[in-house]
């Protein structure tokens, strides 16, 4: 039965309706009904039509299920929109590496619809910075070093599919002015989701306890990725620099 229409009176929602008009009547209910399910089948069909999870607490949320359809929304990026919000990025980023002090930034080279630094990448060079890229350890747990980066470097796939230099010296962490950290999630206060490795948190969590502000940890990515709140481990290391395509956000109490 069509909701609202009582069959033995020809009404619709209380209101007697002439009774020629039945079939038409439940027709266009029917066809709303038939548009509706379009409509529900399109958006979970289209991650990119995904809603923002911005009221939705952390604490209550399964980080794996919030990981998944992040990286889903990502990689429903198109090449033209990641272009587009990679030059954006790069403008918004730069008065934080632009100063002279700061020489020595860390980046990473897009995965999955990430971010992608590569004009910020080629700033950095131009200018005379000096860009490290993350090299996975084979150390357990696996964890990051960064070595320097340049124009001429040779790159390898690791074992994750991401290209990192094929040799070099490490440089040590706390010598870096900047660290660009890709973003799963993150809140207003800096936590961050990752990839669920804890790849950036062993490399920098002598930071915990050092009362040290250098380097800067910057979290990148889409400003769509922002949650309410992000429940955090004891080993998690939070970031002091939000950035995305649309904001500069320095983090609560960081």
């Amino acid at each position: 039965m069509v909701p609202g229409l009582n069959p033995q009176t020809a009404q619709v929602g209380g209101v007697p309706s002439n009774p020629s008009w039945l079939p038409l009547v439940v027709a266009l209910q029917m066809n709303a009904v038939k548009n509706a399910e379009r409509l529900r089948r399109f958006h979970t069909s289209n991650p990119s039509w995904l809603p923002l999870v911005v009221n939705v607490p952390m604490n209550a949320a399964d980080k794996a299920e919030l990981r998944r359809q992040m990286r889903r929304r990502r990689r429903a990026l198109s090449a033209a929109e990641q272009a587009k919000a990679a030059e954006q990025f790069s403008a918004r980023i730069w008065p934080l590496l632009r100063p002279p002090a700061c020489r020595h930034v860390a980046v990473y080279l897009a995965v999955g619809g990430e971010l992608d630094l590569t004009p910020l990448i080629e700033t950095l060079w131009q200018t005379g910075k000096q860009v490290y890229l993350p090299v996975v350890t084979r150390l357990a747990p696996e964890r990051l070093a960064f070595c320097r980066y340049q124009p001429d470097t040779p790159l390898q796939a690791n074992r994750y599919g991401i290209g990192e230099p094929v040799q070099g010296t490490p440089w040590p962490t706390r010598h870096l002015d900047a660290v660009l950290l890709p973003l799963t999630a993150f809140d207003a206060a800096g936590n961050r989701l990752g990839m669920g490795g804890g790849f950036y948190d062993r490399p920098f969590a002598w930071r915990r306890h050092s009362g040290l502000r250098k380097p800067k940890l910057i979290g990148v990515g889409y400003d769509w990725q922002e949650v309410a709140s992000i429940k955090t481990e004891p080993h998690d290391v939070a970031v002091q620099f939000i950035v995305t395509n649309k904001m500069l956000k320095k983090c609560s109490a960081r």
